[in-house]
């Protein structure tokens, strides 16, 4: 060990996960989307980061709510691999909302990283940068390696 254990009970639970299906419904998720307390959202997406290419609506959605300062991040439903939003259109135009890659997070780890970045206060660009970084382990990607140093800008 490096340091003390230091443990962190101050943790943000408003999350929602969205595992995308094909035929989801729209409407649904934009009523998510809308829920006044609501802090992020984590889409499952397919593979590196693909999702429905013929439903306008969804990426209305996604817009607006990354509008209204709600984090949306991208993970994949696949066991092994990582989200590269920039490998499909449909990754492209989530990134250019604003929707951050989760890398090679878990559902899980995201979830976590969430709810003790926005306990610690982080918001805006900054909660975004600090989900791009790898923290503690939870991310892998070479990309993520080379935000070490944000990490220890944060002071996380």
């Amino acid at each position: 060990p490096i340091c003390r254990l230091r443990v962190h009970t101050n943790l943000e639970a408003r999350v929602v996960v969205l595992r995308l299906t094909p035929g989801f419904d729209d409407s649904a998720i934009s009523c998510l989307t809308q829920a006044p307390d609501l802090r992020a959202l984590v889409l499952s997406l397919y593979g590196t980061g693909n999702g429905p290419s013929h439903k306008a609506a969804f990426m209305e959605t996604i817009a607006k709510a990354v509008e209204r300062d709600l984090l949306v991040v991208a993970v994949t439903q696949c066991h092994r691999g990582s989200v590269q939003l920039s490998t499909y259109e449909v990754g492209q135009r989530l990134m250019q909302i604003g929707v951050v890659a989760g890398g090679d997070m878990t559902t899980e780890a995201c979830v976590t990283k969430i709810a003790y970045l926005c306990g610690r206060g982080l918001k805006g660009k900054r909660l975004r940068d600090a989900m791009a970084t790898n923290l503690r382990g939870e991310l892998t990607l070479a990309e993520a390696e080379e935000n070490v140093a944000l990490n220890r800008d944060l002071r996380l």
